[in-house]
């Protein structure tokens, strides 16, 4: 993979992006693992206005993700104000000629579709993101500048690797650019877009409570996988030999809804290493990282020499 060029990228705007994107796919899907984000969702819900709230029902919306691409090329400091400015100002034109290298199908009336999401935007910043992006955007900077810093020391899968916690971005053969961007409000998930020739990964940075009681979430979620006789027989079994989700639930005479909740409560906290590509997730192997990390995070955590 490393004849495909890794870059790191982050702005501001991408997480605008991000949070109103995972406000408005929370409302839909049936995922177990996102009940942290359906309780985030009614919190912020009571913040917004009717109107509003009104809006972003519109299922126009699901094609928010490819706004990145419109962040990557906005110039200047890529700041929420200087992006929604900028969008507002382009043609019809000029948008479409700022996707169409990536993307060669559009259902939307443009026009229509870039006043909808700007008047989208403005309101989402003004009355959600705008009042917590101060907390946020230096995990996020510190993140990116940490990872730009490892380009030169590890290979493009070793980074991604540890960003995603145990992600194989399997690149199509006319992928040239992988794009590496922090993100906090679909953590512990990665978001993963494949254009052509490129693809957009946006990595979760988890924000840890300031409260030095509280364990580290990710220390919770390791224990809480290792707490469950099925999660213990799919590592087991990925041990010995790589796993599909048909083949783990085959072994464990589970249903594949089953199955899929338990690996991803591994994948999430980086048990298990899943080969990913343009149609999904291909299987899942060993992956021991996160075993050696815990017994360090324990001791950070509680302080003590004695684990």
């Amino acid at each position: 993979m490393n004849s495909v060029k890794l870059s790191i990228d982050y702005a501001p705007a991408y997480e605008l992006i991000v949070s109103l994107y995972q406000y408005v796919d929370s409302q839909t899907s049936s995922e177990k693992h996102i009940q942290d984000h359906r309780k985030w969702r009614e919190q912020v819900r009571e913040r917004l206005s009717e109107e509003t709230a009104a809006l972003l029902n519109d299922t126009r919306l699901e094609v928010l993700h490819r706004l990145s691409l419109l962040i990557w090329q906005c110039p200047g400091d890529r700041s929420v104000s200087t992006f929604i400015h900028w969008l507002k100002g382009l043609s019809p034109g000029e948008i479409y000629d700022c996707m169409i290298p990536w993307i060669q199908h559009f259902n939307e009336n443009m026009s229509a579709m870039q006043a909808h999401v700007t008047e989208v935007l403005t309101r989402w910043n003004d009355e959600y993101f705008g009042e917590i992006e101060r907390e946020i955007s230096p995990q996020l900077e510190e993140s990116a500048r940490y990872v730009q810093s490892l380009i030169d020391e590890l290979t493009n899968e070793e980074i991604i690797d540890l960003v995603t916690m145990g992600l194989e971005i399997v690149p199509e053969p006319e992928t040239e650019q992988i794009i590496l961007v922090p993100q906090h409000h679909s953590a512990p998930f990665s978001i993963i877009d494949y254009y052509k020739g490129l693809i957009v990964c946006q990595y979760p940075v988890s924000s840890e409570s300031k409260d030095e009681l509280e364990p580290p979430a990710k220390l919770l979620r390791a224990f809480k996988a290792l707490a469950d006789a099925n999660r213990l027989k799919i590592l087991k079994l990925v041990e010995q030999e790589p796993q599909t989700l048909k083949s783990i639930a085959a072994h464990l005479q589970l249903a594949k809804s089953n199955a899929h909740y338990h690996i991803t409560s591994l994948r999430l906290c980086g048990m298990i290493k899943a080969r990913y590509g343009k149609s999904g997730t291909e299987y899942y192997t060993k992956r021991h990282l996160t075993f050696e990390e815990i017994p360090a995070s324990l001791r950070a955590y509680i302080g003590g020499d004695n684990l």
